[in-house]
């Protein structure tokens, strides 16, 4: 069973680059796997 949040902030992952988004994906599929809940609610993109 997917947490509540879930969709949510797969959305907002995806909106990240790709380095930070599978660093991301990493930490909510491992959250998702343990029971907890997490939401990423804002991402925010910067040039170098």
């Amino acid at each position: 069973m997917t947490s509540y949040y879930y969709s949510r902030s797969l959305a907002n992952v995806n909106k990240l680059a790709d380095n930070t988004k599978a660093a991301a994906r990493k930490l909510l599929d491992w959250s998702e796997n343990n029971g907890i809940e997490v939401l990423i609610y804002e991402t925010i993109r910067t040039k170098e």
